[in-house]
C-alpha cells in the first residue's frame, strides 16, 4: 500500500545492472488438523543490505526460494509505452531498452529454473492516482528513481529509443492505444519468464486499483474500460493463466471500506468480470484507520481490537473470485514516523500472533497464494542505500528474520552459507511459517 502522495520506487544500483525491487512454537499448527493448505507461500527479493558485490542480493533470492514455493516479481517503474506500441504486432523482449532488459536480467538470474513465479505489472502509478508513467532509456538518468512522464510525439522525455506518431502524455484508461502497448509490454514479460524455464503462475495488471476509486471514481470508470480489453486480450494468448487486480484493505469499519465496496461493484462491467483472482494488499498495523490499539504491554498479542473481518471482508468484494494475499506484514518492533503521526508498539511476539492469525484467515478463505514483504528486516539497507526515508520506514521492520547489521558476505561466501552465519537472526514467527510450508497444498483449489 502507498501513502498518498509518495512515490516508493527504489532502483538499486547493482554491477552495471540496475536492479528494482518494489510498491512483510506453539500454536503452529492450530486450525489446520489436516495439515494441508491452499495457498501457496513466497516472498519478494527486497535486500536486506546492498554492497558493490550483490552478494546479500544474491542471498536474500537464496532465503526466499528456500522458503517459499512461489516467488514475487513486481514491476513498478513504469511501461516503455513507445517500444510497446512499436512491437504489439510480435512483442519481443529483445526490443524492450537496455534498462528494462538490464533489470529484468538482474532478477531472472537470481531466480532458480522452474520457480513458479507472481507476476504483477503496475498500470497505475505509485499513488495509486492516475495512469503509470514511462519506463525507457533515459530511466535514472542524472539520480533520478522517478517514473519519466509518458513521452510525446515530439521526441519528449525519454524517447530516445522508438519514435511514433502517439502522443501518450493525453492518453488515459479509456485509450485503446493504452491497452494494446500494456499487452504488448505484459506478452513480452511472460513470454520471456516462461522462455527461461519459469512458470508463471499467476499475473496482476493493476495492484491496488481499489485507491484509484477512493483517488478519482471518474479515472477507475476509465479503468474499467482498459481492464475489459487487458483481459480479454491476456486470456485469449493465455487461457490458462489466472489474471488479477488487487485491493488495499482498508479497516472494515471505515468510509473508505463502504467506498471501496461501491466501486469495485460500479460499471456496466464491474472489475470482477475482468479477473480470475482477487488479490488482497494489507498491512493492518500502519494502513488501518482507526488502527488497531496501541498495546504497549510486553508479552501481549497487540491485536485485541484488530476487527474479526479484517481479511475476510474481500469476500464482498471479489465478486465469487478466489483471492490471494499479493503482499502483506507485520512489524516486529516498535514503528515511530512523526511525518504520518504513526507510532505503534510491536514485538516478535506481536508479529507471530499475526502470523499465525493470516494464516488461518488464508486457510478461511481458500487464499491461492500469501507473498510476505520482506524476508529479512533492512535497517542497514534502509539507513546506507534509502536515506531513512519515511515511506520504506513503514516495512523496514517486518523481515521473519533480524539482521545484525555488520555481517558483511561476499559471493565466495554463499554456497552452502546458513542464515547464522550471514549475521541473520530467526523470528518465532518463521517457525509459523516453516509448519505451514511443510504442508501439502490442496489441488484442488486451483
Amino acid at each position: 500500500m502507498k501513502f498518498e502522495g509518495k512515490n516508493c520506487l527504489i532502483v538499486l544500483a547493482v554491477l552495471p545492472a540496475l536492479l528494482f525491487l518494489s510498491c512483510a512454537g506453539g500454536g503452529a499448527g492450530n486450525g489446520n488438523p489436516g495439515n494441508t493448505r491452499s495457498f501457496y507461500m513466497g516472498f519478494t527479493p527486497w535486500p536486506y543490505r546492498l554492497d558493490g558485490d550483490a552478494a546479500e542480493v544474491a542471498y536474500t533470492y537464496d532465503i526466499i526460494q528456500a522458503r517459499g514455493d512461489i516467488v514475487a516479481h513486481h514491476f513498478q517503474q513504469g511501461i516503455p509505452w513507445s517500444e510497446a506500441w512499436d512491437m504489439r504486432a510480435d512483442p519481443q523482449f529483445s526490443a524492450l531498452p537496455q534498462v528494462v532488459k538490464d533489470e529484468v536480467n538482474i532478477r531472472t538470474a537470481f531466480t532458480d529454473t522452474g520457480t513458479l513465479i507472481y507476476l504483477a505489472v503496475d498500470s497505475l502509478g505509485s499513488s495509486r492516482e492516475d495512469l503509470i508513467g514511462y519506463w525507457g532509456p533515459d530511466y535514472n538518468s542524472h539520480g533520478s528513481t522517478e517514473q519519466q512522464p509518458r513521452p510525446n510525439n515530439d521526441g519528449g522525455p525519454g524517447i530516445s529509443g522508438a519514435v511514433n506518431s502517439i502522443d501518450w502524455g493525453s492518453k488515459g484508461f479509456a485509450d485503446q492505444e493504452i491497452a494494446e502497448a500494456f499487452v504488448a509490454w505484459s506478452r513480452a514479460l511472460i513470454d520471456h519468464f516462461e522462455s527461461l524455464g519459469f512458470t508463471v503462475a499467476y499475473f496482476n495488471y493493476a495492484s491496488e486499483v481499489s485507491d484509484l476509486y477512493l483517488h478519482d471514481p471518474g479515472k477507475y470508470a476509465d479503468f474499467l474500460e482498459f481492464a475489459g480489453r487487458v483481459y480479454t486480450a491476456l486470456k485469449t494468448e493465455y487461457p490458462d493463466l489466472p489474471l488479477m487486480v488487487s485491493t488495499a484493505l482498508k479497516h472494515p469499519a471505515s468510509t473508505d471500506a463502504a467506498q471501496i465496496e461501491t466501486g469495485l461493484a460500479s460499471g456496466t462491467v464491474p472489475v470482477t468480470d475482468s479477473i480470475d483472482v482477487m488479490g488482497i494488499s494489507v498491512y493492518p498495523y500502519a494502513f488501518f484507520n482507526p488502527m488497531v490499539s496501541d498495546d504497549s504491554s510486553e508479552g501481549s498479542n497487540g491485536l485485541a481490537d484488530l476487527p474479526a473481518d479484517w481479511a475476510s471482508q474481500i469476500t464482498g468484494l471479489s465478486g465469487g473470485k478466489p483471492v490471494a494475499f499479493t503482499e502483506t506484514g507485520w512489524i516486529a518492533e516498535d514503528l515511530s514516523i512523526s511525518e504520518y503521526g504513526l507510532d505503534r508498539y510491536s514485538s516478535e511476539v506481536n508479529q507471530r500472533s499475526f502470523t499465525e492469525l493470516l494464516f488461518a484467515e488464508a486457510q478461511e478463505l481458500g487464499a491461492q497464494f500469501i507473498i510476505w514483504f520482506s524476508a529479512v528486516d533492512y535497517s542497514h539497507f534502509w539507513v546506507n542505500s534509502l536515506g531513512a526515508d519515511s515511506l520504506s520506514a513503514l516495512w523496514r521492520d517486518t523481515g521473519l528474520y533480524d539482521y545484525d547489521g555488520t555481517t558483511d558476505i561476499g559471493m565466495a561466501d554463499l554456497p552452502g552459507l546458513n542464515p547464522a552465519g550471514a549475521g541473520l537472526i530467526r523470528r518465532s514467527a518463521l517457525d509459523v511459517w516453516e509448519t505451514w510450508l511443510s504442508y501439502s497444498r490442496r489441488q484442488e483449489r486451483e
